[in-house]
């Protein structure tokens, strides 16, 4: 067993930005330097050394920056968040619209934009592919220079081709998939349905192009596509609507799985156990090895107790269920809407969405994005996290890409106005700090002071004794924080806050069964944590002054702490509110937990 957290976590979930195991590195960043009109339908996507980029839709009716009605712009950065380069359009055929990018990173850094080149008419038109839209590829090198000339990825180009999704596997040869064809011009035989072609790391293709949905009855459409290491892909769509219901109800998400031949590993199967009303809007994400996670948006059905909320299904390589649907997202009130997910290579996730619209707040204001990060098992990881800072008006649509280390960035469109002009694009570089689900552990006792005539008065002191708390990797391990130090988070349904503690701080004594984490502070330069012991069986933390932010106006009863010791490692959960005792806007005090059955999120 390892260490690295002690967890006092609250039974009451909060509904606000919370510090949870998840973090931003660096400050949220506007992506676009092109404002003027709209700017939105971002992508992104990360290599294997942490440098990622981002893809968006510039321009609407007239206002594209690649001088016609809408183009596609892309940025570049590197490991640390740093712009590479300048902004730069990604399609070569201007004239009309080109919109809703979608890009795959290889682990060199190479990249592919796939997007929908044309309009949205069902009829002939003076259109790219020469019909009404068409799916368009440009393929990048690491430096962003172009890897041969912009390509049409459909062979058949009757009607519409539309909504691309691209995987890249770590060879560089990757897999297109879009919805096509229309009531007009049904080219699956029905409605719209989902069709791919595979191309090698030069662009060239790879057999012909191929349909993946086998059921055809009305449409399908809103496809994704992921690959593992290796090229096998698996896709994912949207199937039935408005009566034309596959599932039985309304629309439901279903998939497909495929090797790296291109040959079908079995039918499509369907991916939402609960099937009233409607399921919209799929995302995947595959690891390396295969194994895989789909999350979706359940449409105003209250299956979350509330309007729409998000659920996801995980998949081992063969396709096979891995345990049950599960909730995403645990704050239900109002609307949860179109999520994104990424994994890393060893299988944790982290989903992606927007909570709130037309005045159902999700951050304060209009709707914002949130987050959660879950286990390589499905457990999540802590709480739901809020991405965005800037809260005024709409931040929505959001997109995550995969970092190196298990970190991830997320990209979005955001409020009118924020970059100067209309919509624009902003990302935020986000940290993970742990990676497997908290050990469960009895709590001693808590105390906190507050004054509010005097700040400095504050006060916070906190124990654990428990056999199961050990020292877990020890000296020189991910668990020891004189490396990577730690922080301390305190909560309750009234506040949420987290302190840093430093690695300069912390001292080791004794060795062995023995040994001795020890934390000073005493002139707080750091922060409110004057000082924290950890050993075998026991923790201890003491703060003090106004640096402290909790407030004793409410009851905050049960009350939380997190301990984090170390950059990533095992975590310790235990709920404090045993015997409790409560003076408003003076003393809480807590004793005498025992470890809760579940660690609450």
């Amino acid at each position: 067993m390892t260490f690295s957290r002690i967890a006092l976590v609250l039974v009451a979930l909060l509904a606000s930005h919370a510090p949870a195991e998840v973090g931003p590195k660096g400050s949220e960043f506007q992506v676009n330097t092109y404002t003027f009109g709209f700017q939105g339908e971002p992508g992104v996507a990360g290599d294997g050394a942490g440098n990622f980029v981002i893809v968006w839709q510039s321009g609407s009716y007239g206002t594209g920056r690649d001088g016609s009605a809408a183009g596609v712009s892309a940025q570049r950065y590197d490991a640390s968040g740093a712009s590479v380069g300048s902004e730069f359009v990604v399609n070569t055929y201007t004239t009309g619209y080109q919109r809703f990018p979608a890009v795959a990173a290889s682990p060199s850094g190479d990249f592919v934009v796939a997007w929908q080149g044309g309009s949205n008419s069902y009829f002939y038109g003076n259109q790219q592919d020469g019909s009404a839209s068409g799916v368009f590829v440009q393929r990048f090198d690491a430096a962003s220079a172009k890897a041969g000339p912009e390509f049409l990825a459909n062979t058949t180009t009757r009607g519409r081709q539309a909504g691309p999704s691209v995987a890249l596997d770590t060879a560089g040869n990757f897999v297109v998939v879009w919805e096509s064809g229309s009531y007009q011009f049904p080219q699956d035989g029905s409605n719209t349905g989902i069709f791919g072609q595979r191309f090698d790391a030069f662009g060239a293709p790879l057999g012909p192009e191929f349909q993946v949905n086998t059921y055809t009855t009305g449409p399908q459409f809103r496809a994704k596509v992921a690959s593992d290491a290796l090229g096998n892909f698996a896709v994912v769509w949207q199937g039935g609507s408005y009566g034309l219901n596959q599932d039985g109800s309304g629309s439901g998400i279903f998939a497909r799985l495929f090797d790296n031949a291109g040959a079908p590993l079995g039918p499509e199967f369907q991916v939402n156990t609960y099937t009233t009303g409607q399921q919209i809007r799929p995302a995947i994400a595959r690891d390396a090895l295969g194994d895989f996670v789909v999350v979706w948006e359940d449409s105003y059905n209250g299956h979350d107790g509330s309007s729409s909320g998000i659920f996801g299904q995980r998949f081992d390589t063969a396709g096979m269920p891995v345990g049950g649907e599960f909730q995403v997202n645990a704050y239900t009130t109002s609307e949860q809407d179109d999520p994104s997910v990424a994994i890393d290579d060893l299988g944790n996730f982290v989903v992606v969405w927007q909570r709130g619209y037309y005045g159902q707040t999700g951050d304060g204001s209009g709707s914002g994005i949130f987050g959660q990060h879950f286990s390589t098992g499905g457990v999540p990881l802590g709480f739901e996290f809020q991405v965005n800072t800037y809260t005024t008006g709409y931040q929505h649509q959001p997109r995550v890409g995969a970092a190196a280390g298990g970190d991830f960035v997320v990209a979005w469109e955001g409020a009118y106005f924020q970059d100067g002009s209309g919509l624009g694009v902003f990302g935020q570089r986000l940290k993970t700090t742990a990676f497997t689900a908290p050990e469960l552990v009895a709590g001693n006792r808590v105390v906190l002071h507050d004054d509010p005539l005097n700040p400095r008065k504050k006060s916070i002191s906190a124990r654990a004794d428990d056999v199961t708390i050990d020292l877990g990797g020890g000296e020189g391990s991910i668990d020891d924080p004189t490396l990577t130090g730690g922080h301390l988070r305190v909560r309750s349904d009234t506040f949420d806050d987290l302190y840093d503690l430093p690695a300069a701080n912390w001292r080791a004594a004794g060795s062995g069964p023995s040994r001795t984490y020890v934390y000073r502070d005493s002139a707080l330069l750091a922060g409110p944590v004057k000082a924290a012991r950890f050993r075998m069986g026991r923790f201890k933390v003491v703060g003090r002054g106004a640096q402290l932010q909790h407030s004793l106006a409410m009851n905050p009863d049960p009350l939380a702490i997190v301990l984090q010791l170390g950059d990533h490692g095992q975590r310790y959960c235990a709920v404090y509110g045993g015997t409790t005792e409560y003076k408003p806007d003076t003393v809480y005090r807590g004793r005498n937990a025992p470890a809760p059955s579940v660690c609450p999120r």
